[in-house]
């Protein structure tokens, strides 16, 4: 059961490991999604993603991680929980910062198809910025990261909607994973890895760069 105590948002966002890993899976429940106004999606409808091609990447990589295991914290605090799929808590924190390092590594991105042409992390926090410049009459300002985390999570921007609902999805299917015994053996995930990086140099036109430089 998905529940999200704070909003009726839920998040798009995609990875490949996600995606194979799905496929061992075979048959399983689909997590709730649902639409602007907090209604349920029909089955299967997804948001439209503008995120740049390294979100592929980024994402595969994190699907790794959090396929081959997860650390088990002590419960939190209600505040700080955003959704709970089974028992297993979404931390603020923990959204909050997959969007500010991939928003950080999108901008300091070396080739320019990689970067984020609407960078909705960096537009929200600069919309704190300014706020706290307004309210402070233009003198300088000091931002703590819990501050902008915190404001990224209330400022519900469409960048932590499908945040959110792509941490619903990684955790539906690693549990389901699970509970089925589905597992991925490391040459599988190099495979899948070496698969997405040939994708990215296939579709950038990058075929002259070896697999460093495509990630550079």
């Amino acid at each position: 059961m998905v529940t999200n105590p704070q909003s009726t948002n839920k998040l798009h966002g995609h990875a490949s490991f996600l995606t194979f890993l799905q496929n061992r899976v075979g048959n399983r429940r689909r997590p709730v999604s649902t639409d602007r106004h907090g209604m349920p999606r029909a089955p299967g409808a997804r948001h439209p993603s503008r995120a740049p091609v390294l979100g592929l990447l980024v994402g595969t990589t994190l699907g790794i991680a959090i396929a081959v295991g997860a650390q088990h914290l002590q419960k939190p605090a209600e505040a700080e929980i955003v959704a709970t799929v089974n028992d297993e808590p979404i931390l603020k924190t923990v959204i909050a910062s997959d969007l500010i390092a991939n928003q950080t590594a999108s901008l300091n991105a070396g080739r320019p198809e990689y970067r984020d042409g609407q960078p909705v992390v960096a537009a929200s926090i600069g919309g704190l910025v300014l706020k706290r410049l307004a309210s402070g009459g233009g003198k300088p300002i000091t931002l703590t990261r819990p501050e902008v985390e915190d404001w990224l999570i209330k400022d519900r921007s469409v960048a932590v909607t499908r945040g959110v609902d792509s941490a619903i999805q990684e955790r539906v299917i690693r549990q389901t994973a699970k509970q089925k015994n589905v597992s991925a053996a490391p040459d599988e995930i190099n495979r899948r890895y070496a698969e997405n990086i040939e994708a990215v140099r296939t579709n950038t036109r990058l075929g002259g760069l070896n697999d460093r430089q495509v990630l550079a």
